[in-house]
């Protein structure tokens, strides 16, 4: 397998992985606030309301290492 190829692989894999982890926690923060809100009775924990930013920042912050890294090691083929 060609290195470019393999690089583009695992920078595409690490903007998949990000995505989900950030969609599943603004899930998880949309439904506990209408929860909260509107009191439906669902039982999500509201801990989710302060930790959710926290978890999607961390995701974007070690996305932005991974990419940095990728790129570090796209430049010195």
């Amino acid at each position: 397998m060609n290195f470019d190829r393999y690089l583009a692989a695992q920078r595409k894999g690490g903007n998949v992985i990000s995505v989900v982890i950030v969609s599943f926690v603004a899930f998880m923060w949309a439904a506990t606030l209408i929860d909260s809100a509107f009191d439906c009775g669902w039982g999500w924990d509201s801990q989710i309301l302060w930790l959710g930013p926290l978890m999607a920042l961390f995701t974007i912050l070690v996305r932005f290492c991974a990419m940095a890294i990728f790129k570090f090691f796209g430049g010195n083929l």
